[in-house]
């Protein structure tokens, strides 16, 4: 993946790529810079969204995590990751009525 991304460096699709390697190894400081940067190259993708949101939920940072799941789900009403996700910020910020 990253020999992709060393020739494609402004491929969201391959940076999206990287940032789930990242999010299935815990590295989620890694993960939010790499969706970070998937999400400035195509801001139409709604899995990069969603994973930007599953990094900074990783790291504890419910609030903005909440943000970006909500946009990948303005992006994609119909993307179940992504309200998987989202419900699950909701009940780590105590919010169960939205959860």
């Amino acid at each position: 993946m990253k020999s992709a991304i060393h020739l494609e460096p402004e491929n969201a699709l391959f940076q999206t790529g990287l940032g789930r390697m990242y999010l299935r190894l815990s590295r989620y400081v890694e993960a939010t810079k790499v969706f970070r940067k998937s999400t400035r190259l195509d801001s139409t993708s709604a899995p990069a969204w969603n994973g930007l949101g599953q990094a900074l939920a990783g790291s504890g940072e419910y609030a903005e995590a909440e943000t970006h799941l909500q946009h990948a789900l303005r992006l994609n009403p119909a993307y179940p990751e992504a309200h998987y996700n989202l419900s699950s910020v909701f009940l780590r910020q105590g919010k169960i009525e939205e959860g």
